[in-house]
Parts: C-alpha cells; sequence; structure tokens
C-alpha cells in the first residue's frame, strides 16, 4: 500500500469536486472518481456525465534503498467523459444529452480539461496537498477517444500526468502540510471517515529518531544500522549552551 498515492488521488478528487459540494470548479460537479474499476465508455445509465475518472497508473522507485535523494516518478492519469444522462419523472427511461457535432464535443472536453488543471492549480488545500505530493511535472500527454454505442456517440479524453513524487513517509507523524486537508476531509460528508483513517495510518506507531527515520528509508536492517555505529536507542544530545575550549582549555 502507499499513502501518498491514495492522499494524492483524494486530493485529486476533491480539488475537482470542491469535496462533494458547489461551486464545482468543472462541468462534471460532483462526478469526480478515484480509480473506477470500469473504463468510462461502459459505465451504464444510472452514472451522470460528464465525469472524470483519476489512476495511478505507474509508480517507480516508491521505496529508495540506495540514497535519500533516489527520485521517485509517478504518472497520474485523468480518464474525462462528455455526455449527460437524465431521467423523466414520469417514465423510467434514461436519455442521454450532449452536443450534437463533433466540433461541439470537442469544445466540451477541451473545456473540461482545461478547467480540470485549473482547479488542481488553485489555492486550497487539496489541489495544494496535490502539488506538493507530485511538485515535479515531466510530461503531460493528452489523447481523444471516442466510442458509439447503440448509434450515439460518446466522446472521451485520456490525460496522463507524469511527474516527481514525493517519497513514502518514514516517521509516524502527519506532514504539517497534509493537515488542513486531512482535517477539511474529515469535517465533509460523503468520504466515509477516509480523513481520520488517513490521519491514524499516518500518525500511527511509536516515535522515532532521526536516525531511525533515515534507516527506514534506506531500507537498513537493525544488524546493518548498528554495524554502521548508530546504537540501538535515541541518541543523547548535548545541552545548551555549549562551551568550545581551545588546546589550552581555555574558553574559545
Amino acid at each position: 500500500m502507499s499513502l501518498n498515492r491514495l492522499v494524492l488521488r483524494t486530493a485529486g478528487v476533491t480539488a475537482l469536486n470542491n469535496f462533494g459540494v458547489g461551486p464545482f470548479p468543472t462541468l462534471a460537479g460532483p462526478h469526480i472518481y478515484d480509480s473506477k474499476i470500469e473504463p468510462v465508455d461502459s459505465v451504464d445509465k444510472d452514472v451522470a456525465y460528464p465525469m472524470c475518472v483519476i489512476y495511478t497508473d505507474y509508480d517507480r522507485n516508491a521505496v529508495a534503498h540506495r540514497e535519500l535523494t533516489e527520485p521517485r516518478s509517478l504518472t497520474i492519469t485523468f480518464e474525462l467523459l462528455i455526455g449527460i444522462l437524465s431521467r423523466d419523472d414520469q417514465t423510467p427511461n434514461y436519455t442521454l444529452n450532449m452536443p450534437v457535432t463533433d466540433s461541439e464535443l470537442e469544445a466540451s472536453l477541451d473545456i473540461f480539461e482545461f478547467q480540470i488543471f485549473e482547479a488542481l492549480r488553485a489555492d486550497n488545500a487539496a489541489a495544494n496537498v496535490f502539488r506538493t505530493i507530485c511538485y515535479g511535472p515531466k510530461q503531460i500527454t493528452s489523447r481523444r477517444g471516442a466510442t458509439t454505442e447503440g448509434g450515439t456517440k460518446i466522446a472521451a479524453r485520456q490525460v496522463t500526468y507524469e511527474a516527481d513524487c514525493l517519497p513514502e513517509p518514514s516517521a509516524p507523524t502527519v506532514p504539517s502540510w497534509m493537515a488542513p486537508f486531512l482535517d477539511q476531509l474529515e469535517a465533509s460528508d460523503g468520504f466515509d471517515g477516509i480523513g481520520e483513517q488517513l490521519q491514524a495510518l499516518y500518525a500511527g506507531g511509536a516515535a522515532v529518531t532521526e536516525m531511525d527515520r533515515i534507516a527506514r528509508t534506506l531500507g537498513w536492517s537493525r544488524d546493518t544500522y548498528e554495524r554502521l555505529g548508530y546504537p540501538p536507542k535515541p541518541l543523547v544530545m548535548l545541552g545548551t549552551p555549549v562551551t568550545w575550549l581551545n588546546q589550552h582549555g581555555q574558553p574559545l
């Protein structure tokens, strides 16, 4: 399990749907999803369109055992779909409403994609966490797709976002930059206690020293840790102030 991947997707969803409450920053309104199993072109009529699904497809060097600065690369995929399913209250039938021409479909997709990246660049708790975890965008690829089902065209777009990503946390503490987001998530309806669960996962366990954090990041065993001269217990820190002496025993 990767906590950073989970938080990244959750931050992406909440940045795009404003924690499920209006005003919404994109055409999709609240219909932003985390890793739906079925592809967007096979979703049944009980789901409203437009919509966006967020995946984390590739994660390279998630755990580095060589150096503290080993880069980690993550690929986030956004699947966009345009079209709105509506139902007449008098009948059980659904109607698919969408732009008629290809140019209108393409324009709607472009606007939707623009709104997504504007929302991810916004100054709020969710977008700030997204940009903190994925701090170095390296490549963004946008591909257009379309499908025809029952004679009705459905337009979609897949955007892959590859970026450098923070390593997994090595100490049992909630990062200060993440705390406001988790607090807001916990206070929001519709997220089934995920904020509280994430706080418990990040903050769980016993306190560790700075050297313990480094050893965990590098993947050292306890035997390696001790053979390199690091004690198994917390280091004794010098008090302050410290008086430095010269070679004659006199204070500097």
